[in-house]
C-alpha cells in the first residue's frame, strides 16, 4: 500500500531529474565526485613509509671460512627491494663488513625516525636483511657476535607497524661449516594499502642445517631462488605481483631442490609469523621493471631452466624454471644479458642487450648450441667471437699537403673476443681545399687494419686502438687566376698521385641500441707519410678525422 502510494512522488522526481537543465547539473556533480575521489582518499588514507636495513658479513668467527657473497648479496637485496618495490634510496641503509655497534647505532637512529612519523600518523614498515656467518642464537659479525634475542628486542622497539626480517645465516650448532658449505642471504618485500601489521621472520635454513652457497650462482642458494621468485618467477597466479607466500614457496621448493640431490646436504628454509590485519602483502610489483624478459613454456615432460647473467660483471641474476603451461615474465634493469639454457640436451647460450630497456620475448633462435661441459665452464661470461658489419660517414680535417675538410664513407668489420677488437674498414672520401695560389680536390681510398681494447658499460662500450692505414689519393690542382694564366699559354691545372702511409690512435664509443644494432663514434688522430708517385715530393702530416657508423651485429 505504502508503495502504491509512492508512485506518483517517485515519477515526479523521475520527470524533475531527468529535464535538460538538472540533468546536466547532477551529471556534473558525479563527474566531480569521481574526479575528486582519488584526492579524497588519499588523504583519507595513512601514508606509508618503508625503511630497509641490509646487512652483509663475508668474516665470521675466527676459525670461520670467510663467505665470498654475503657483502654483494646485502647488496643486491636492496637493489631488487629498490627496482621493484617502494623502497627510496634515501631510507636504505647499506651495512657490509658490519660490526654490532654500528647496526645498533643504524637501529637507534631508526628507531628515532619512526617514532617521528607514527606522531604524524605515517605507517612504517621496516624490512630487515642480514646474510652471513651464525647459528641457533647468534649472529656472528666479524670478532664479535650479536644474539637473535637481543636483535629481536632492538627491532621490536621500533614504533613500526610492520617488521619483516630476513635471516640467511647458517644455524648449526656453533655455526660450523661441514662440507665447505657456505651462507646464505635473504629477500625483500612491499605492501599493500591494507597491509597487516606485526612481525614475520624468513630464516634460508631449518635448526641445525647449514645455509650453503653457490660458486657457480655466485651467491647464497635460497638467496637466489628467492630473488628469482621476486623477480617474477614465483608470480604463480601471473598478476605481475609477487606476494610473501609465492616467494617463500618459490624458494623453499628450489632451494630444497637444489640441495638434496646427490650427495648434498638438505637446506629447509623456514619462517615464523605474528601478524594481525587483512590483505595480502606484496612483495615486489613487476611491471615497475625497466626491462621485461617473456621466456617460452616448455614442452610436456621437458626440464629446462635458464640462467640470466649480468654483462659484463658476469654475475647471475636470476633463474627461470620453464613451465609446460605458460609463459614466464622475468623483471631486470636495464643493461646486457647472457642467457644460458639448460636441461634437455638443448644447451644453448644468447646474448641480449637492453641498453634502454623495453620488454623481450625470448625465442629458440637466439640460442646458439654448445655443450654442457663448455656451458658450466665459461659461468657468466661471453667468450664466443662477436662478428659486427658497419657502415660509417667520416668527416676529415687533413694535414698533408694542404688543408681541407674532408668527408666520407665506408664499410668496417669488426671481430670481437672477449676483450679485443679486430677491425678493418674501407673507406672513399673527398675533400676539397684551397691554398694561396690553387683550389684543388683530393679523392682517396683509404684501408685500415686496427685492434682495440674495449670498456664495456651497460649501455655503451669504450674502444681504445692503434692502427696502420694505407690511402692511394687521387689530387687535382687548378691555379686561381686560371683564365689569365692560359691567355698566357701556361697550364693551369695539374693532376697526380700520392699514396699515404701512416700509423693511428683511435678513441671511439659503442653505444647498444638494440640486441642487433650499434652506434659507433670515434676521434681518429694518424701521423702520416706522403710520397708523391711521379715526382721527389715527400712531406709528413698529420690528419684529424671524426666518424659516425651504425653497425649490425652477428654472434656465432
Amino acid at each position: 500500500m505504502a508503495a502504491t502510494d509512492e508512485e506518483p512522488m517517485v515519477s515526479q522526481l523521475r520527470q524533475t531529474i531527468t529535464s535538460p537543465p538538472l540533468l546536466h547539473v547532477c551529471s556534473a556533480f558525479v563527474m566531480l565526485l569521481v574526479y575528486l575521489s582519488p584526492t579524497i582518499y588519499s588523504h583519507a588514507a595513512p601514508k606509508q613509509v618503508q625503511i630497509i636495513v641490509s646487512v652483509g658479513n663475508n668474516i665470521g668467527f675466527p676459525g670461520e671460512e670467510p663467505l665470498r657473497y654475503a657483502e654483494k648479496d646485502a647488496k643486491r637485496f636492496a637493489q631488487v627491494f629498490i627496482e621493484l618495490g617502494d623502497a627510496k634510496k634515501e631510507r636504505t641503509y647499506l651495512l657490509q663488513a658490519c660490526s654490532p655497534g654500528k647496526l645498533k647505532q643504524v637501529l637507534a637512529e631508526i628507531k628515532g625516525r619512526a617514532a617521528e612519523l607514527k606522531r604524524l600518523q605515517i605507517n612504517t614498515t621496516l624490512i630487515f636483511y642480514y646474510a652471513g656467518h651464525g647459528d641457533q642464537s647468534n649472529l656472528h659479525m666479524g670478532r664479535k657476535g650479536l644474539s637473535l634475542s637481543h636483535l629481536n628486542t632492538l627491532i621490536k622497539q621500533i614504533p613500526a607497524r610492520l617488521k619483516l626480517l630476513f635471516i640467511d645465516s647458517c644455524r648449526s650448532v656453533g655455526g660450523s661449516r661441514k662440507m665447505g658449505f657456505r651462507r646464505g642471504r635473504a629477500f625483500k618485500i612491499e605492501l599493500t594499502q591494507s597491509a597487516p601489521r606485526g612481525m614475520a621472520t624468513i630464516k634460508s635454513a631449518s635448526p641445525g642445517e647449514p645455509a650453503q652457497e653457490s660458486d657457480e650462482l655466485r651467491g647464497a642458494v635460497f638467496t637466489h631462488y628467492l630473488l628469482s621468485g621476486l623477480r617474477g618467477a614465483a608470480d604463480f597466479d601471473r598478476d605481475k605481483q609477487v606476494s610473501y607466500h609465492e616467494a617463500y614457496l618459490f624458494a623453499y621448493s628450489r632451494t630444497l631442490l637444489r640441495t638434496g640431490g646427490k650427495g648434498g646436504v638438505l637446506q629447509r628454509p623456514d619462517f615464523r609469523m605474528q601478524l594481525k590485519g587483512a590483505g595480502a602483502l606484496i612483495l615486489t610489483r613487476t611491471h615497475k621493471a625497466t626491462s621485461t624478459l617473456i621466456f617460452p613454456k616448455s614442452c610436456k615432460g621437458c626440464r629446462l631452466r635458464y640462467l640470466i647473467y649480468s654483462q659484463p660483471s658476469g654475475n647471475v641474476i636470476a633463474e627461470v624454471p620453464a613451465h609446460p603451461g605458460k609463459t614466464t615474465r622475468i623483471a631486470l634493469p636495464a643493461g646486457r644479458f647472457l642467457i644460458q639454457r639448460r636441461g634437455n640436451r638443448q644447451w644453448g647460450v644468447a646474448t641480449l642487450k637492453m641498453p634502454w630497456g623495453g620488454k623481450k620475448i625470448v625465442r629458440a633462435g637466439d640460442f646458439r648450441a654448445t655443450r654442457y661441459q663448455r656451458l658450466v665452464r665459461r659461468g657468466g661470461k661471453i667468450n664466443d667471437p662477436i662478428i659486427e658489419l658497419g657502415a660509417f660517414y667520416q668527416l676529415d680535417l687533413l694535414h698533408d699537403m694542404h688543408v681541407g675538410l674532408g668527408h666520407g664513407g665506408g664499410l668496417s668489420l669488426h671481430y670481437t673476443l672477449q676483450s679485443l677488437l679486430f677491425e678493418l674498414t674501407v673507406s672513399f672520401g673527398h675533400t676539397a681545399f684551397t691554398t694561396e695560389f690553387y683550389k684543388g680536390n683530393a679523392y682517396r681510398l683509404s684501408i685500415q687494419p686496427a685492434v682495440f681494447w674495449l670498456t664495456p658499460g651497460r649501455w655503451y662500450t669504450l674502444r681504445w686502438g692503434l692502427g696502420v692505414h694505407i690511402s692511394p689519393t687521387w689530387r687535382t690542382l687548378q691555379q686561381l687566376e686560371s683564365e689569365r694564366l692560359q691567355q698566357a699559354g701556361f697550364e693551369t691545372e695539374e693532376t697526380f698521385w700520392t699514396t699515404t702511409f701512416g700509423a693511428a690512435g683511435i678513441i671511439g664509443c659503442s653505444i647498444h641500441i638494440t640486441s642487433r644494432l650499434a652506434l659507433d663514434l670515434r676521434v681518429t688522430g694518424q701521423a702520416s707519410w706522403f710520397k708523391q708517385l711521379d715526382a721527389e715530393q715527400e712531406s709528413i702530416g698529420f690528419d684529424l678525422a671524426v666518424r659516425f657508423g651504425t653497425g649490425f651485429i652477428f654472434t656465432f
